[in-house]
């Protein structure tokens, strides 16, 4: 049972990022090709449909993103389920991963591309989503992790051999 709850959290988080989406989607038929400041100078609305991954590389490929995208999460919900990822840190970065992978596999399956909406208007980066900034934090938070915890093993002290 209390392996379920990451796999709960995926499908909660990744209906969140669906709910957005078809918030977004309502505002983009009502007022097509608008561009809403959300914070002004730092973040907008910009609604976009996106073929390709992750702030929009690998464009058109949108069958071949959502086969591996659909590996990720099974290979990822199947980790979690036989408890081969322990430790809150490492779960909680895997939940993220595989809520944004969901989240824009159920577009891509839905949709054949994925609906990306946020943008930073100070700068020429991509416009993306609220899965894309989930599976971006995940894997920035695993991959900290990780090297905290070589670090940490690093600095360990080492025990003696005997002679």
């Amino acid at each position: 049972m209390k392996r379920m709850i990451p796999l709960a959290a995926v499908l909660l988080l990744a209906g969140a990022d669906q709910g957005i989406k078809a918030l977004v989607l309502r505002w983009q038929e009502r007022r097509p090709g608008e561009i809403r400041s959300l914070i002004p100078g730092l973040l907008r609305l910009q609604y976009t449909e996106n073929t390709g991954a992750i702030f929009g590389v690998f464009d058109k490929s949108t069958v071949a993103l959502a086969v591996i995208s659909l590996a990720v999460v099974i290979a990822g919900a199947v980790l979690l389920l036989t408890g081969k990822i322990k430790g809150g840190v490492q779960v909680t970065c895997t939940v993220l991963i595989l809520a944004g992978g969901l989240g824009n596999l159920i577009d891509r399956a839905a949709r054949r591309y994925v609906v990306d909406y946020l943008e930073f208007p100070f700068t020429a980066f991509a416009i993306f989503n609220f899965a894309d900034v989930m599976v971006t934090v995940g894997i920035a938070g695993m991959i900290a992790y990780l090297i905290w915890d070589m670090i940490r093993d690093a600095r360990k002290p080492k025990p003696e051999k005997a002679s």
